[in-house]
């Protein structure tokens, strides 16, 4: 699966990626595994939409 790069990861400025389970999306840092759900789509809506399109293809 595709994910998009979102910015720092607030525990130890890693890579925050936006990645989606069966439980929802969330954010995660490649570096360290901080994860937090994204309560806020709208926040991301346009990466989600296109990580959508992505996957669709």
């Amino acid at each position: 699966m595709k994910v998009r790069r979102l910015g720092r990861c607030p525990r130890c400025g890693g890579n925050l990626f936006l990645d989606k389970d069966w439980s929802g999306w969330y954010e995660e840092c490649l570096q360290c595994s901080f994860s937090r759900r994204v309560e806020k789509l709208d926040v991301h809506e346009k990466v989600i939409i296109q990580a959508v399109k992505e996957r669709r293809c």
